[in-house]
């Protein structure tokens, strides 16, 4: 294992460590190999390892509605899977063997007994993230994809999981928003705003939006029918919850990642003509990726049956949508919802439970 130990001592994570630990470390990892073309794991699987990849490189491909996103190589040296291993969530992307590896890989019972006994370990981890995250420069890079995921799906489950209603709500919200950042790339009409590191963030961040959702009451959050007027007041403050929560976040890591996640969170129910809150911004002064998750999670909440009510026909969404043009939604947003219609139906179709 001296080979292991030496890349141990050159990696953040294990920066201070004494040789004797490094010692105990390497006894939890065991060696693996995948010839070229091999799949090392797939977007969905158990994510309860870590691997370490000292020889080789691999390639990181996500599934996109139907088709694969390549995200980025992992290089000799580099670290893969371990927020998935801290989380326990399932894989985010599937790692596919670019040429032969040889990997050293560890379990989540393992790694976590040893982040238990070592306090200088967790700290490194958080510390290795978060430079990750401040030098990445928005690379949709593998680490930066796995940490956002990882982050963001187990705080935004948290909040979902509490109304068995919304199933894939997040997932249709996330892809509803990549694609209108898409259109609206195609058109080059915001080519200072609209970058491929936009389109990238908005769909790793836009499962964010209601994370302030685990401040509410049950009695409110699943209450049947309509909110009293205190009620309401009360599920309002989901937005700040949340966008507090984030701000918090900001202070460590001034990632213009999370700058969008902030925004996405604290204003996605302000309205177009200013009516909306929290802090009534109107037309261009709300930031565009809030305006672009404000038409998805309607059209989607519009779409999908609640606990207060059913599912409407696409007819009535649409006739919603259309009345709330320049009034609730950006008119330019509307337009390209209406004109790529079956392209919403097809991912509301594609991520809905069947039971």
């Amino acid at each position: 294992m001296h080979h292991l130990i030496e890349y141990l001592k050159k990696n953040r994570l294990f920066d201070g460590i004494s040789e004797d630990e490094l010692n105990l470390i390497t006894e939890r990892f065991h060696r693996v190999t995948y010839t070229k073309g091999e799949t090392v794991f797939k977007e969905g699987d158990a994510g309860q390892s870590m691997f370490l990849l000292v020889k080789g490189r691999a390639g990181v491909v996500k599934d996109f509605f139907g088709g694969e996103r390549s995200l980025g190589m992992i290089q000799t040296g580099e670290y893969f899977g371990e927020m998935s291993l801290l989380s326990g969530n399932n894989r985010s992307a599937t790692v596919h063997a670019h040429t032969d590896l040889v990997c050293y890989t560890i379990n989540q019972h393992d790694f976590m007994a040893l982040v238990e006994k070592n306090h200088r370990l967790s700290l490194n981890m958080i510390q290795t993230i978060n430079d990750r995250l401040i030098h990445s420069e928005s690379k949709a890079n593998q680490q930066i994809i796995n940490a956002y995921h990882t982050m963001i799906f187990s705080l935004a489950d948290l909040a979902e999981s509490r109304d068995p209603e919304i199933g894939e709500h997040l997932k249709r919200v996330q892809s509803y928003c990549m694609f209108i950042s898409e259109r609206i790339k195609s058109r080059n009409t915001y080519p200072q705003s609209i970058t491929y590191d936009f389109i990238e963030n908005i769909y790793n961040v836009s499962p964010l939006h209601d994370i302030g959702k685990v401040g509410i009451p049950d009695s409110i959050l699943l209450k049947p029918g309509e909110l009293a007027k205190d009620e309401f007041e009360k599920m309002k403050t989901h937005t700040t919850i949340g966008a507090q929560t984030l701000k918090k976040v900001l202070e460590q890591v001034n990632h213009p990642t999370f700058v969008m996640a902030y925004n996405l969170v604290r204003h996605h129910h302000e309205r177009y003509d200013g009516s909306g809150y929290p802090d009534g911004l109107s037309g261009d002064n709300i930031p565009f990726e809030s305006r672009i998750i404000s038409i998805a999670d309607v059209f989607d909440a519009l779409m999908s049956r609640r606990c207060y009510k059913e599912a409407f026909d696409i007819d009535k969404t649409l006739q919603i949508i259309r009345q709330g043009s320049g009034r609730r939604f950006d008119p330019e947003l509307v337009k390209i919802m209406l004109d790529n219609i079956e392209t919403f139906k097809t991912i509301h179709q594609r991520y809905t439970d069947n039971g």
